[in-house]
């Protein structure tokens, strides 16, 4: 996991490898669409995804307001 300050925002970004059950779980489908709506809340952005490396990545950017 990664959290930095980089210019003006604060970025996290999560990086985990698939397990091949992952693939079969099933859940709500809610949370990642709750990280993103936050995120846009506070005027940044979200985004996830699988990796060509076979990992999953979640990556939040949110300005830094002091």
């Amino acid at each position: 996991m990664v959290l930095a300050h980089v210019g003006g925002d604060l970025v996290l970004r999560a990086v985990n490898p698939l397990r091949p059950a992952a693939a079969t779980t099933s859940g709500t489908g809610l949370g990642l669409v709750g990280v993103v709506e936050r995120a846009r809340l506070l005027g940044g952005h979200a985004v996830h995804g699988v990796t060509g490396d076979g990992c999953f990545v979640v990556e939040v950017t949110v300005p830094w307001r002091v």
